[in-house]
C-alpha cells in the first residue's frame, strides 16, 4: 500500500530560498510530498519568480489597502481548494489569526531564526532578530520549526537546531551562515511530517484514548448513570444475584446451578478489518472477549449467541465470519446456540458491527471468583497477550491517521505486516485456565481489556495492593505505540494490555505447579509478574505507575 505524497503548500513574503528548498526536496525524493501551492502576500515577491521558474502553482492573496478585508478569508478557501495538507511558512510576514488558523489548525508550521522562545513574538522578524541575538551576548544560537498559533512564535516547537556564534559577527553575516542550516532544518521537518514520523495535525501533548474520541471517565460516569436508573429486583423464584455489574460476567444461581452470562462486541477494530478486507480474525475475536470473561470468574464457557449488525448482507463477508466464529468456538470448545443478523443501513458507520453473549457454568463444588479470596503474599502469574486483543482501536487508528502509516508497515520485532499484527486474533485462555481450575489453584483471575491494569485488577479487590514488578520489556506491537504514541507508562498501561492478556492469582505455594501447568499450553507463555501486599490500588513501581482507584 504506497503511502500518498503529503500536499503542501508554502506562504512567502521576500526571496524565496526556503521555499526553493523545500521544492527541490520534494523533486529529489528527499520528501514525498507535493508541492500543491506557492502563496505570497506581496505582488513581485522574488519567492513568485523562483516557484515560477520551478514550475509551480502560485497565487497572491494582498491584505488592505491593496487587497480586500477579507484576505486571509479569501487565502483560506484557496489552500483548501488546493487540498494542502500542510502549510509552511518560509518567510511569511503577515501574523494568521483567522479563517486560516481556524480551518488549518495543527497543520501550519514556521522557520524563525532563534532558539525560541528566546528572540520570538511580534515586531521579532528579519535582521532584528540577528541584531537582537548579537546584542544578548549569547555564544550561540540556532532556528526553531515550531507549531503556528495565535500567540505569535509561541507555538510547540517541533525541532530546533543550534550552532556557534563568531567573534565579531554582523547581523547579516550570521543570518547568511544561518540560512543553509535552516534549509535543511525544515526540510528535515517536512521529510518527517510525509513520513508519518510526526503527525498531523501537530498537537502539544500525545494522543490519548480521549482525544481520540474515547473519555473513559465519562464512560464510567454514563454507566453509573444508567445502573441507578434500574432499580427493580426480582422475586427469589427469578434466582438468585451473586454478582452483578461490576463483575468479568454477571452470575445467578438458579436453583442448584450457578449460571455465568457476559456480553461483549469487537468494537472498532471492525473498522481495521473493513480497510483490509479481512473479518476472519475480528469474527473470532467475537467469541474471544466473551469467553476470557467467563473464565475469568472460573466458569466454563458452553454455549454463545452472535449479533452481527450490517448495512447490508454480503456472502463473502458473512463466509469469513461464520469461518472466525467457527475457529473461536472450536478452541473455547462452546456450542452455537443461534445469533441474529440485523441489516440496518441508518444506524453503522462501518460495513459492520460484531458482538456476542456468552453463557458459562461452574463445576460442582466451585464458586466464582470475585476477589474475595486475595490475601497478602499472592502471587500474580500473567499470561501473554497476542497483542492488542480487541482493545485501544480508536487510539490505535488515530495514531494510524496522523502518522501517516501505511498498514503494510515493518516494524521491528513483528514478523507480520503492521496490518496483519493489529488484526491477529485474541489469545483464547479457556484451554489454558481450566486445567488450573480443576486443580483448584486459582484465587482470583483478571482478563486484561479495556481499562487495561487499572480497571480489570481493582474491580477484584479495593483492600489490597496489586503489586506489578516484573512486567516484560515492551515489544512488537508494544514498542510501536510507546514510541508513536509518546504516551506516559500511565496512559499505555490504563489502555492497552502491555503484552499480558490475563493474570492468575494463586497461593505462594501453588505458583511453581501452576507454571508447570500452563507450560503445557501451547498457544500461551506466562511468568509471574507480580504479587498481592497490604494497601490499595494497582502499582508497578519500575515505571512510576500507581492507579489509586477503580
Amino acid at each position: 500500500m504506497a503511502q500518498d505524497p503529503l500536499r503542501i503548500a508554502i506562504l512567502v513574503s521576500g526571496e524565496g530560498t526556503t521555499m526553493q528548498a523545500i521544492a527541490e526536496a520534494v523533486s529529489t525524493g528527499t520528501i514525498a510530498g507535493r508541492v500543491v501551492l506557492v502563496a505570497s502576500d506581496r505582488p513581485g515577491a522574488r519567492a513568485l519568480e523562483r516557484a515560477s521558474r520551478l514550475g509551480l502553482p502560485t497565487l497572491v492573496v494582498a491584505p488592505p489597502p491593496v487587497g480586500p478585508s477579507e484576505w486571509e478569508s479569501t487565502l483560506a478557501a484557496h489552500l483548501a481548494a488546493s487540498g494542502a495538507e500542510l502549510i509552511v511558512l518560509a518567510g511569511y510576514l503577515r501574523i494568521l489569526r483567522g479563517p486560516v488558523m481556524e480551518r488549518f489548525a495543527g497543520r501550519i508550521i514556521n522557520l524563525h531564526p532563534s532558539l525560541l522562545p528566546r528572540f520570538g513574538g511580534p515586531g521579532m522578524y528579519g535582521l532584528r532578530v540577528q541584531k537582537a541575538i548579537l546584542e544578548s551576548g549569547d555564544t550561540t544560537t540556532g532556528s526553531t520549526v515550531h507549531l503556528v498559533t495565535p500567540d505569535v512564535d509561541r507555538g510547540p516547537t517541533i525541532a530546533q537546531r543550534s550552532f556557534p556564534i563568531l567573534p565579531g559577527e554582523a547581523p547579516e553575516q550570521l543570518a547568511e551562515r544561518q540560512r543553509p542550516l535552516e534549509h535543511e532544518l525544515m526540510v528535515s521537518v517536512i521529510r518527517d511530517f510525509a513520513s508519518g514520523k510526526l503527525p498531523l495535525p501537530w498537537r502539544t501533548g500525545p494522543v490519548t484514548y480521549a482525544s481520540s474520541g474515547v473519555d473513559t471517565g465519562r464512560v464510567r460516569k454514563g454507566i453509573g448513570a444508567l445502573n441507578k436508573a434500574v432499580t427493580y429486583h426480582p422475586p427469589t423464584s427469578r434466582g438468585t444475584l451473586i454478582t452483578g455489574s461490576g463483575a468479568f460476567a454477571g452470575v445467578i444461581r438458579y436453583r442448584n446451578q450457578l449460571l455465568a452470562l457476559t456480553t461483549d462486541g469487537v468494537g472498532t477494530k471492525v473498522l481495521l478489518a473493513e480497510e483490509l478486507e479481512r473479518w476472519r480474525e475480528v469474527a473470532e475475536d467475537m467469541v474471544a472477549v466473551n469467553v476470557n470473561d467467563l473464565s475469568a470468574i472460573g466458569a466454563v464457557p458452553i454455549g454463545l449467541v452472535d449479533h452481527i449488525m450490517c448495512r447490508e448482507p454480503e456472502d463473502r463477508v458473512l463466509r469469513e465470519i461464520g469461518r472466525g466464529l467457527n475457529d473461536g468456538l472450536k478452541k473455547s470448545r462452546t456450542h452455537l446456540l443461534g445469533g441474529e443478523t440485523a441489516v440496518v443501513p441508518s444506524l453503522l458507520a462501518s460495513r459492520y458491527d460484531l458482538s456476542a453473549t456468552a453463557l458459562g457454568v461452574f463445576a460442582p463444588r466451585t464458586a466464582p471468583l470475585t476477589g474475595d479470596r486475595l490475601r497478602a503474599g499472592d502471587v500474580l502469574i500473567g499470561l501473554s497477550s497476542s497483542g492488542f486483543h480487541a482493545n485501544g482501536y480508536t487510539l490505535v487508528r488515530r495514531l494510524l491517521s496522523d502518522h501517516r502509516i501505511p498498514l503494510d508497515t515493518r516494524i521491528p520485532g513483528e514478523r507480520l505486516t503492521l496490518g496483519s499484527a493489529l488484526l491477529r486474533p485474541t489469545h483464547i485462555y479457556a484451554p489454558c485456565v481450566e486445567p488450573l481450575l480443576e486443580a483448584g489453584f486459582p484465587v482470583a483471575m483478571a482478563h486484561i481489556t479495556g481499562g487495561g491494569f487499572r480497571k480489570n485488577l481493582l474491580r477484584l479487590s479495593s483492600d489490597l495492593q496489586f503489586t506489578i514488578d516484573e512486567m516484560p520489556e515492551p515489544s512488537g506491537l508494544f514498542a510501536w505505540v510507546k514510541e508513536r504514541s509518546g504516551l506516559p507508562a500511565e496512559e499505555l498501561y490504563r489502555t492497552f494490555n502491555m503484552g499480558i492478556g490475563f493474570i492468575v492469582a494463586v497461593r505462594e505455594r501453588h505458583a511453581k505447579a501452576t507454571l508447570a501447568r500452563l507450560s503445557q499450553c501451547s498457544t500461551i507463555r506466562a511468568r509471574v509478574i507480580g504479587h498481592m501486599e497490604r494497601g490499595s490500588g494497582v502499582s508497578i513501581p519500575a515505571l512510576g505507575v500507581f492507579y489509586p482507584s477503580y
